[in-house]
Order: C-alpha cells, then sequence, then structure tokens
C-alpha cells in the first residue's frame, strides 16, 4: 500500500522560462512547458514547487508524470525529484508514450530536497509523449514529495503487477480525499541535434595480413589502419557496422571477433543514429601451435586464445616394420624439440604466441638382440649336444663285424679267379690288400 504524509510548510520556487510575449507562450506557461530551439535546454514541471503530501513503497512499484513536449523528439538531459523524506536508493524510469520502458538507472541522494540525475551521457531520445519516474526498490523506500495545489491529471502510480492507476483514484483509497496531486519529477531536455557522430573502433588494436579488408561501414570497406574513423549520421537514420568474424593476422596469428562494445554478439551490427556514440568491435588474439611428428599419432594441433594453455602428445612406443618388429623392435618417444623440451610424450604449453614442437624418436633394438642371443644359443647348444651323440654311436658293420665294403670287393675277387679271368699272382696280392684292411677298420 502507499503511504502519505502532508507538510504545508516547506515552499520551493520553480525556476521556469517564461514568454508572455503570445497566446501560445501562456499556454506554454500553465502547462510549464517551453519549447525550446535547436541547442537550447529546458524543464519540463507540472508542479508549483510546494509540496503537500509526499508518498512512499515499498518496493516494486513506481510513481510516474506523463510529459508532453512541443517537439516531436527530445533529448532527456536530467531527471529532477523532490525527496521528501529517508533518502535512499531508488530507480529512475523513462517510458515512451506506449508506456513501455527505454531507459532505467539507479541513483542514490544523500539528502532531501530537490535532487537531480544527470542523463546526458546516455543519450536518451523520446519521440513525442513520454513518462518520466520514480521507482521504488528498497525496503527503506524514499518519500516523494506532490504538489495537489493544481493538478493536472498526469501523475500515475504503477503496481507491482504493471496495472496503473490514478494519482486521485490511489489518494482517495489511502486519505479518502478525492484530490487529484503533481508528484514532484521534472525533465530537462533539449531538441537532439540533426546529426550526430558515429565513431567505429577495434578492441584490441590487431595488426591484420591485408589492412583493407575485414572492415565494412553500410557494405563500404575500410583499412583498420584507418581506426577509429568518425562518420557523421542523420538523427534517426540507420546504419551497419560488419566485421569478418575471423581476421587472419601474421604467419600463426589471427583475430576472432567476440562482441560489439554494448554487448551485441553478431559480426553485422544495424544501428540507429540517436546521439553521439561509440562502437568497439572487440577481437580476441589466437595463436596457432603445430604438432609435428612422423609417427605416433601427434595432437593438439590448433588455434588457442592467447595466454591459455596448450596440450599436445603422441603415442609411444611403436613397433617397428619388418620382421625386426616381429622380434620386439620398436620406435620410442625421446623428446620434444622445436619450441618445447619436455620429455614426457604428453606435455603443455603456454600460447604467448605462434608454436611448434617435434616429437623425436628413437629405435630400441633390446628385445631383438636378447631373442637374437637366446637363438644362438640354442643352436650352439644343440650343435654340441649332437656332435657328442654322434661320437657315442657305433660304426655300420655287416653281421661278422667286416666293412661291407671290402667284403664286397673279396666276394668280387673270388669270382673273378673262379672265371679265370685274374691270374693267381694278382688274386693272391688284392687279397692280401682286402684283408689287411678289414683288419684295420676291426681294431
Amino acid at each position: 500500500m502507499f503511504g502519505h504524509c502532508a507538510d504545508k510548510k516547506a515552499t520551493f520556487v520553480l525556476a521556469m522560462i517564461i514568454t508572455i510575449l503570445a497566446i501560445s507562450s501562456l499556454h506554454q506557461l500553465r502547462l510549464g512547458i517551453a519549447a525550446p530551439d535547436s541547442g537550447q535546454t529546458v524543464e519540463l514541471a507540472y508542479d508549483d514547487g510546494t509540496k503537500e503530501e509526499s508518498w512512499t513503497w515499498s518496493g516494486g512499484a513506481y510513481a510516474a508524470v506523463r510529459f508532453s513536449p512541443s517537439l516531436e523528439s527530445s533529448r532527456i538531459l536530467s531527471v529532477r525529484l523532490f525527496i521528501a523524506g529517508h533518502p535512499a536508493r531508488f530507480s529512475v524510469l523513462i517510458l515512451d508514450s506506449d508506456r513501455k520502458s527505454v531507459y532505467e538507472t539507479s541513483a542514490v541522494p544523500t539528502s532531501t530536497g530537490w535532487f537531480a540525475v544527470d542523463l546526458s551521457a546516455s543519450n536518451v531520445v523520446v519521440n513525442g509523449e513520454f513518462y518520466a519516474a520514480l521507482k521504488w526498490t528498497t525496503k527503506d523506500a524514499p518519500e516523494l514529495g506532490a504538489d495537489e495545489s493544481k493538478p493536472t491529471g498526469r501523475s500515475f502510480f504503477v503496481y507491482q503487477d504493471g496495472s496503473w492507476r490514478t494519482y486521485r483514484e490511489v489518494n482517495s483509497e489511502v486519505s479518502k480525499e478525492n484530490l487529484d496531486g503533481n508528484f514532484m519529477i521534472r525533465v530537462k531536455v533539449a531538441a537532439p541535434p540533426k546529426s550526430v557522430q558515429i565513431v567505429m573502433r577495434i578492441e584490441p588494436s590487431i595488426k591484420p595480413l591485408l589492412p583493407s579488408t575485414g572492415i565494412r561501414v553500410d557494405g563500404i570497406s575500410y583499412s583498420t589502419n584507418r581506426l577509429p574513423m568518425t562518420f557523421t549520421c542523420e538523427i534517426g537514420s540507420v546504419h551497419t557496422l560488419e566485421v569478418d568474424p575471423i581476421i587472419e593476422g601474421a604467419a600463426g596469428v589471427r583475430y576472432v571477433f567476440v562482441e560489439w562494445s554494448d554487448g551485441y554478439g553478431a559480426a553485422l551490427y544495424s544501428i540507429e543514429a540517436k546521439g553521439e556514440a561509440t562502437y568497439s568491435a572487440r577481437f580476441k588474439t589466437q595463436y596457432l601451435l603445430t604438432v609435428d611428428s612422423p609417427m605416433g599419432s601427434p595432437q593438439g594441433s590448433g588455434w588457442y586464445d592467447e595466454g591459455s594453455s596448450a596440450t599436445f602428445s603422441v603415442t609411444s612406443p611403436l613397433p617397428v616394420d619388418g620382421f625386426v618388429g616381429i622380434l620386439g623392435g620398436r620406435y620410442v618417444f625421446d623428446h620434444w624439440s622445436e619450441d618445447s623440451t619436455a620429455s614426457g610424450t604428453s606435455a603443455s604449453m603456454t600460447m604467448d604466441g605462434p608454436k611448434t614442437v617435434r616429437a623425436e624418436w628413437r629405435t630400441d633394438y633390446t628385445i631383438p638382440a636378447v631373442v637374437a642371443g637366446v637363438v644362438v644359443a640354442t643352436v650352439a647348444l644343440s650343435a654340441v649336444l649332437l656332435m657328442r651323440r654322434n661320437a657315442r654311436k657305433p660304426r655300420a658293420v655287416t653281421a661278422a663285424g667286416t666293412p661291407s665294403r671290402y667284403v664286397e670287393y673279396l666276394t668280387k675277387l673270388e669270382e673273378l679267379r673262379t672265371r679265370g679271368e685274374i691270374s693267381e699272382q694278382t688274386y693272391m696280392r688284392l687279397k692280401g690288400e682286402y684283408c689287411k684292411k678289414i683288419s684295420e677298420r676291426n681294431t
């Protein structure tokens, strides 16, 4: 529920621009409105500067005043509010004629009385009528002053559910008094300039490989060497700002678009020139890591953010090709070279620039050598055992124990003698020789 209290003692003087040379000027005086020329500022007000009531709320609701400037478009420079008591944090809201919020900011008054919230740097521009409001956001909410002497039907209470009630309706419910009033909220406005300057820049400064590409305003390419650039645009005109999502730099360096300075995340940005503004395209730098190895399924090659940690690795050991590999020969990772001297198959490094790492390998013949030694020893042992076995094996002889060859010779010799084909002398000589041989081999 809203609360209010009366205070008839405080009197404030409203400073106004008063022109009384024409009937239209008198009309503006009655409404508290003056029509500013280009570059001139004026404070719009509907209260007389004297507080008859004060209102507060526990949080979530707000008090709004409808303003009707004579300009088609108004740039809001500041909002002044009369804090009648309990100065505490609150929010200032600007709503368009459809009661949709177009701007909100928080403020903390340090004392009672008139308190100004500067919006000049925020480029808040509204078309036609608009609302300015105090939104209660804290439990110990500030009291907002109200003038009930010259009500204009422009003040509203807005509940937490978004419903709008007139000042008179809420006052009738709270105090049973059917009185209207004006919240003591004032707005200083100026006619917006016919043109504004839009600044295009890149953060941080980059060094693209081709400076003539990557940046476009309304479809026209510009060199990054010319940034930041300032463009003069008509108020309300729409323009496109575009950057390439990835801009190539020197070897192993590239720049990746992150967002615009106001948080918009697409590289193509359509903007409306509402006021002076700077749009910065924010990029991050990435460096290329190259992992080189003739074997071992090298892992880790790719682009990494500047300052991040990159991990790279190979698989080890690997079998040698051919028969040696069958025997257990293998390639074994030894160490990394180039930009790393790590000795493990997996290592990490900080990416502060383009990096290349190379895996160095060695061939391990330990297992084949052992196998070969075992084979040689086995063959040698087998040969020794075979020789020993052959030494103990008896010679082949006839049933009578006579070497078979000379027995055959004697048999043929007897056949030749019988047929008379050799002389008796030759028979005796050969028989003696054969018998001697047989005797020698049987000993």
